[in-house]
């Protein structure tokens, strides 16, 4: 048997683009068109078959999400810094806007249960980062994590709704605006 002709990574690369745009909800049909490889390749690569990649799709995105989107907040700086630094990173992540969330495509498609702790894995880790920030800004441990969860959505849905009406300008405008939303102090109560 000859080298195969692609690196694995390459071929990670590719089932990535085709799971963000169909979830698991993509056939053997579209991942083997979409990888230029036959499905003979890639049971060569991923024996398990679809459950295999869409598994090694995830945890690489997960990865991923932690260097590329988690770490900045772990870095220097003040919180504010530190959140306009992973906003653009996420802005680069989801190429302004125009990339879906692998995560998010794969929460809504049949067949996903399987990967949940993956998911949930990936999410709870950016909404602990983001919380870790804004508590160290001052905000309540309430409020941080509630902030969090609250960027992550706005991210999220964000991706979601751009995606509909054909438009990323609100997308980059909402990655602008949040991190001085998630850091504003709270008002009390008169």
């Amino acid at each position: 048997m000859g080298a195969p002709l692609i690196s694995k990574d390459e071929v990670l690369n590719r089932l990535t683009r085709v799971f963000r745009e169909n979830g698991y909800g993509a056939t053997l049909s579209q991942l083997s068109q979409n990888t230029g490889l036959q499905r003979a390749s890639l049971y060569h690569y991923f024996p398990g078959g679809k459950e295999e990649m869409a598994t090694a799709v995830v945890e690489r995105s997960n990865a991923v999400l932690e260097r590329e989107i988690i770490a900045p907040l772990h870095g220097t700086g003040s919180p504010s810094e530190r959140l306009r630094a992973m906003m653009r990173s996420v802005d680069r992540y989801f190429a302004g806007g125009t990339e879906s969330c692998l995560l998010g495509s794969l929460t809504h498609t049949p067949g996903t249960r399987r990967f949940e702790s993956h998911i949930k894995a990936g999410f709870t880790a950016w909404i602990d980062a983001i919380a870790s920030v804004l508590t160290e800004a001052g905000l309540t441990r309430r409020t941080a994590r509630v902030r969090a969860q609250n960027a992550v959505f706005a991210i999220e849905g964000a991706l979601l709704v751009c995606h509909g009406i054909g438009d990323t300008k609100p997308f980059r405008r909402m990655l602008r605006e949040l991190p001085e939303q998630m850091t504003a102090v709270e008002l009390s109560a008169a």
